[in-house]
This record gives structure tokens, C-alpha cells and sequence, in this order.
């Protein structure tokens, strides 16, 4: 029976601050068991500075370190990899130059991730084309595609699967209908908050479809004001004004409670 190799995981941190960290997480112990795993941070980074103890909390549950630096360099990766005694670097990193330099220059064996997850806009990130070329040259490149922190936060409070989330996402058009229907007739007749049972009972007297898959999309679009309140989801109506709001900031402080939970 063949040892198996030693990995140590090295992620450019702010690269991925808008993906959720639980699904990042997930995807290595799956990948890559109990690899030591490095998150490296710029601690002048201000997404860092706003929400540094929240990131710990994720991190730490899954039993990942953190290196303060500006950057990540040759100098970092290759330190990180003598402390462990790697013979394979898995790394993390929209920064083409450095993700070259490791395939010339470092002293083990490397393995990319190409991360993907939904921007802000709904668009999803590009990660950069360097990678394609280092497939092209025979190294192994992983594709991960994953949640973003608002879709991680629907996703707890919906009891999905960070996957069965993505999944309603490439299926959205199925349910484009019953969310604009439920938008314009059951969000107006919600006072105050209604349970995700409450709001499946006005849908079905309106004659709308699909009421949990409407009311993940309505939370995701900022059309609708998703929390858990004791694991019961409860939906409330935003004003237009707050759309935004909501969508950034409430559902990722949902998420602190929900991981709280966890």
C-alpha cells in the first residue's frame, strides 16, 4: 500500500472573501483530509479589518491557520512548505505571477485551484487564464465552483447543501415566474414577518408555484428580508431603499448566527 503524499494548502485569503468560507473549507478536507491549510492575509486589507473575528470562526472550526503578510511570495510559500515538509503545494491565488513563479520555482510539486463563485453583480468570477496555460503544461488544475456568502447564508437557513444551492442557480429560469408572481402579490399582503409555512399558504391561495425555491430567490435578489429566528426561516419585506442593504449586509449577519449555531 502506497504512503500517501504529504500536502500543505496555502490560500490567498482575499482572493476569496465573498465566497463562503464553510464551502472553501468543505471542498479542501474533502480534497485534501487534514493537510495543514494557510490562509494568508494583508492585514491592511479592510474587508479583513470589518470582519476578521468572523473569518477566524470559519476558519478555526476547521482547523485552519492564518499568516499575516501583504502578499503571497515565493519567500511565504516556500517557508510554509519546509515547516510542513510537503512534497505537493496546493494553492489558492488569482495572482498569475506568483502561481508561475511556483511551477518554476518552488520546492514542491504543485497543485492549483481554480476558484469560482458569484460576484455581487451575479456574474462569476474569472479566475486568471495563467491557470489554463499550466493545465496546458501538465500541472494539475482543480475546479471549484462555489457559494458566495449570501448563497452560503440562504443555504443554512434552508437547510441546503452549498451544491443544491448552485444548483437552484442554473435552474432559476425554472422559477423566474413564481418569484416575480409572489413579488408583486404576497410580499404586499406580508405585515411585520411571516414563516416560510405562512408564505407556502399564500402562495398556494394565489396559485404560485415552487414557494420555497421563490423564497430562496426572493431573499437572494434582495427582494425579501430572509432570517432564522430559533431554525424557524421567517421573510419580511424590504423597502426599495434597503434592497441593497439587505442583500449585503443582513443575510451575511445571518450567516454569523446560523454558523454560530453550527
Amino acid at each position: 500500500m502506497s504512503k500517501e503524499i504529504k500536502k500543505v494548502v496555502i490560500i490567498d485569503a482575499p482572493n476569496y472573501f465573498f465566497a463562503d468560507q464553510a464551502h472553501l473549507l468543505e471542498k479542501i478536507r474533502t480534497s485534501f483530509g487534514t493537510s495543514p491549510v494557510y490562509f494568508v492575509v494583508n492585514p491592511e486589507n479592510k474587508t479583513w479589518q470589518q470582519a476578521s473575528q468572523k473569518f477566524l470562526k470559519v476558519w478555526s472550526r476547521y482547523n485552519a491557520m492564518i499568516r499575516l503578510s501583504q502578499n503571497v511570495d515565493m519567500d511565504l510559500v516556500e517557508e510554509v512548505v519546509k515547516e510542513s515538509g510537503a512534497k505537493k503545494v496546493v494553492v489558492g491565488s488569482n495572482d498569475g505571477r506568483l502561481l508561475w513563479q511556483i511551477a518554476e520555482k518552488a520546492i514542491a510539486k504543485p497543485v492549483y485551484l481554480r476558484i469560482t463563485y458569484k460576484q455581487k453583480n451575479g456574474k462569476w468570477m474569472r479566475p486568471p487564464y495563467v491557470l489554463e496555460k499550466l493545465r496546458n503544461h501538465g500541472y494539475t488544475v482543480i475546479d471549484w465552483r462555489l457559494a458566495n456568502r449570501i448563497e452560503g447564508a440562504l443555504a443554512r437557513m434552508f437547510m441546503l447543501d452549498f451544491d443544491a444551492a448552485l444548483g437552484l442557480w442554473e435552474q432559476r429560469e425554472k422559477f423566474k415566474r413564481s418569484v416575480v408572481l409572489a413579488k408583486e402579490r404576497i410580499l404586499p399582503q406580508i405585515q411585520g414577518e411571516i414563516t416560510l409555512q405562512g408564505f407556502s399558504a399564500l402562495c398556494e391561495k394565489e396559485h404560485i408555484l415552487y414557494p420555497f425555491e421563490t423564497a430562496y430567490f426572493l431573499g437572494l435578489f434582495g427582494w425579501a428580508n430572509i432570517q432564522s429566528k430559533n431554525g424557524v426561516v421567517v421573510i419580511s419585506r424590504v423597502g426599495k431603499a434597503k434592497r441593497e442593504e439587505v442583500k449585503q449586509e443582513e443575510l451575511v449577519k445571518e450567516e454569523e448566527v446560523m454558523e454560530g449555531q453550527g
